[in-house]
Order: structure tokens, then sequence, then C-alpha cells
């Protein structure tokens, strides 16, 4: 049985430097050369079974290329035997630099089949699809899909928020997945929304019909309708939408705030410009306000905010610290004219 292993083992080296070895083999023979012993214990064996007595011209011929080779015969088993242990040690090096190269290879196709489109934070980018679907996607935001995107299933991946106009094809649904949420369409305008770190997504439609699926249910989308999916309690609820522009605006650079609290506008804002904010009193985070912003500057937003309500900011850098207004009376709401 030893034999037989050996005897493939050897098979397989001359496979490999005949160029004719799988990727299967040269994996198989790369962990047996990874122990040089194995292969000592081979030569080992091949030597002992020899036979003892020895043709007297071989024997001549044997000494006088020991004498050519080696100053000492006596030396002349232990020079091969370096020989082979360094050969060994370069075909292994040999083998694992085609190792690396393959998986190199494999992971260089693999983020070649990926499209990944990205957009940092105060950005806002448009993208059109390899099958005509038109894609807004807002700040710090990114769509991922693969190289077979409209061939095999038009599958995206969202991080953020984006808008999709999709292109109509009944034979390959049009998918996007957030999170643990998916929507389906075949031909429809609507808005997805779902940031890292945030427990709700949602996800509203402007016309046509979209699915949304959860791992445990799914609903059936009609327009003006908007579902919400809360992953603290993983359930997902339907309401109608009066005005479509609360969630639309961000693509006219408008900012509609119907009862919006001021921790969901920090965090918008923070998106937009680019910064970070800091409560000094968690209380605030519940301020709400309602009403409609153009596009304006950082600044011109904040003196809205603190002028509309008992707040007061401080910039440094590009940290906006926020804090009560003692001077001014509490109003929890508040309505920006």
């Amino acid at each position: 049985m030893k034999n037989m292993e050996n005897e493939s083992n050897i098979h397989l080296l001359e496979h490999f430097l005949q160029g004719k070895a799988s990727i299967q083999e040269v994996r198989f023979l790369l962990t047996r050369l990874d122990n040089p012993a194995q292969w000592d214990n081979w030569m080992k064996d091949k030597w002992d079974q020899a036979d003892n007595e020895v043709d007297p011209r071989v024997d001549r011929k044997m000494y006088e290329d020991i004498l050519k080779k080696t100053s000492r015969g006596r030396d002349y088993f232990a020079t091969f035997r370096r020989f082979w242990n360094v050969a060994a040690a370069i075909l292994i090096l040999f083998l694992l630099s085609v190792t690396v190269y393959l998986l190199k290879d494999r992971q260089d196709r693999t983020s070649f089949e990926d499209m990944v489109v990205t957009v940092d934070k105060g950005q806002k980018a448009s993208v059109t699809l390899p099958d005509g679907t038109l894609v807004w996607i807002n700040s710090a935001s990114s769509l991922r899909y693969g190289k077979n995107f409209s061939a095999s299933g038009r599958n995206v991946t969202l991080e953020g928020e984006a808008y999709f106009e999709v292109a109509r094809n009944p034979e390959a649904p049009f998918t996007v997945t957030v999170g643990d949420v998916s929507v389906t369409a075949l031909g429809t305008a609507f808005n997805v929304k779902g940031y890292p770190g945030e427990p709700l997504v949602s996800a509203f439609l402007i016309e046509g019909s979209i699915e949304v699926c959860s791992p445990y249910e799914h609903l059936f989308v009609q327009p003006n309708e908007v579902v919400h999916y809360d992953s603290r309690d993983r359930y997902l609820q339907k309401m109608r939408v009066d005005d479509i522009r609360t969630i639309t605006a961000w693509r006219e650079n408008q900012f509609v705030l119907d009862d919006h609290n001021l921790l969901e506008i920090t965090n918008l804002l923070s998106r937009l410009y680019n910064v970070t904010f800091q409560f000094t009193d968690e209380s605030l985070k519940n301020y709400q306000y309602t009403g409609t912003l153009g596009n304006t500057s950082l600044q011109s937003i904040l003196q809205i905010l603190s002028l509309t309500s008992p707040l007061s900011y401080q910039i440094q850098d590009s940290i906006i610290i926020l804090s009560e207004n003692k001077q001014a009376i509490k109003q929890y709401s508040t309505v920006i004219k």
C-alpha cells in the first residue's frame, strides 16, 4: 500500500514537470511536498530495496562518476540529499507561487464581475444600468451589481438610498436587496432607503407595483404607499403618503420635513454635508420639525433650526455641537415657514 502511494506521488510529480498536471493534482502535490520528510523516507526505501549485487561495469562507471562530481566519494549521498531538499524547496515555492497566482486571478475575476458605484458624503450620482434602468444615488450610498446583471437576473444590492426607474422586462424581475429586505419590480419607479447602522428600511412606490419581502412576510405595494421594515421587531408596516416630496425631494436638493425629529434631521445633514453632530442633551433629539428647506448652506439650515426652536449650535471644524438655548421657551413641535 505504501509503495503504491509513493509511486502515485512520483507519477504526479512527473505529470507536473511535463506540464500535464490538473489544478486538483497541483493542489494534492503541494500538500505532499509541504512535508519533505515523506520524500526522504521514499528515497531511503528505494535505497534499501536496491540489489546488493551490482554489475562490475556499472560499479566502475558509478565510481568514476562519483570521483568527477565530488572530491570525496562518501559525501556523494549527502550531496544528493541536499540537492533533493533544495530542489524540493524550490518546487514548493514555485507551486505556492502558482497557487497564489490562481487565487489572485480568481479574486481579480470576482472583482471584475461586480460593479460598485459609491457616492461619498455630500455628493449625489446617477447611473444607467446595462438593462437601461436609471438610478439616482443619494449621499453616503453604494450600489453593487454583477457582470451578468441583465442575462441571469436583474439583482442589485444597495446600502443607503436610491431612486429607481426600472426598464420593463417581464422575463427578468428587478430586485433591490437592502439588508434583510428585498424589493422586486418588473417595470416601475420607486425609492428605497436603508443606511447601515439605522434600524429602518423604507420602500416607497411612485408608479407601477412592487413586492417588498422580509425574512418572515411580504407585502404588495401600490403607488403612493410606503413600506417600513424595522430590524428591531422585524415587521413590515405599510401606509399611504400624502406628500411624496417628503421622500423624493432629495433628488432636487430639498428638505421636506413632516414631524421629523432632530436626530433624523442631523443624520440627514451629516450625510449631505459630511459633518458630525454632537448633542449636549439627549432630549434635544426629540424636537419635532415640519416644513420645507430649499437648496441652501448648512449654516443657513442651522440658523433656521435655532430660530424656530430652543436650540443653539457651535461649529468646530467638521463637528457641530448642539445644545439647549436656555433663554428660549421649549417647543417640541415647531413649524418652519
